[in-house]
C-alpha cells in the first residue's frame, strides 16, 4: 500500500462552486493508474456527495487495510496538512490545533478499482463552506492505492 500526492494522479484536486473574476474551476477531473496508464473520470459529485456514503467498492480485504491506514494516520501528518507556509501564526496554530488529533478516518471517502489492472485506490476528501452563502467545495487531501500483487 502507498499514500500518493493526488496531483500525481489527479488532473484537479479542488471543486469549487466560487466563480471569481468569472472563471470557475473545472467540475469534473481524470484519476491516473499508474500501472496501466488507464484513465478514470470524477465530477464534483462523486466527490460532494458519494463519498458521503461511506460504501467500499473494494475487495474487503484491501478496503479493511484501507480502513486500518485512515485509523492510525492523523490528518497532521498529510502533506495536504502542511501548514507552516501560513504566515499569520494565531491561523497556524489554530489549523495544526485543529487537525493535530483527528485521523483520515474522520474524512469522507471514494474509492474504486482500475478497470484495466485492478489496482485499488481511495481518495479521502475534505468539504469546505466558503465566506459567501452558496459557496463551498471539496479537495482531495490524500490517495492510497494497493495492487492485488503488493
Amino acid at each position: 500500500m502507498r499514500e500518493v500526492l493526488p496531483s500525481d494522479r489527479f488532473d484537479q484536486t479542488e471543486f469549487s462552486n466560487e466563480v471569481t473574476n468569472g472563471t470557475a474551476l473545472s467540475l469534473n477531473t481524470i484519476w491516473h493508474c499508474p500501472n496501466c496508464g488507464e484513465g478514470v473520470s470524477f465530477s464534483k459529485h462523486h466527490f460532494e456527495e458519494r463519498a458521503k456514503l461511506d460504501f467500499t467498492n473494494l475487495p474487503s480485504v484491501i478496503a479493511h487495510e484501507f480502513d486500518q491506514w485512515a485509523e492510525n494516520t492523523t490528518l497532521s501528518k498529510l502533506a495536504y496538512y502542511d501548514f507552516s507556509s501560513l504566515r499569520n501564526g494565531a491561523a497556524r496554530n489554530y489549523e495544526k490545533q485543529r487537525t493535530e488529533n483527528k485521523t483520515v478516518s474522520t474524512l469522507e471517502f471514494l474509492d474504486w478499482q482500475c478497470p484495466n489492472c485492478q489496482l485499488s485506490a481511495r481518495a479521502y476528501v475534505d468539504k469546505w463552506a466558503g465566506g459567501r452563502h452558496g459557496d463551498g467545495g471539496v479537495n482531495i487531501v490524500t490517495l492510497i492505492e494497493k495492487s492485488d500483487k503488493q
